[in-house]
């Protein structure tokens, strides 16, 4: 597992879009998934856990869809 850190977005973030990559890379639902949007929206880091077999593609969707991220160090979370 990879540790990321949604920080925040850019203009013309896509929420729908973010979400739906959230949700594939974490397996919850659309409504925790658009809830966590939400959060980074209202200015709070969000902390997920993505599986290496998703972490390339979720760190691509999600910075097109608008988000800044941070990546844990490979020794451990941030």
């Amino acid at each position: 597992m990879k540790s990321v850190k949604l920080t925040g977005w850019r203009v013309g973030l896509k929420k729908i879009s973010l979400a739906k990559t959230i949700q594939d890379a974490v397996g919850g639902s659309i409504f925790d998934a658009k809830k966590i949007v939400e959060k980074v929206l209202s200015g709070e880091d969000v902390h997920l856990e993505i599986t290496d077999e998703a972490f390339e593609g979720f760190l691509e969707n999600a910075k097109q869809a608008g988000a800044i991220l941070e990546v844990a160090p490979e020794t451990g979370d941030f």
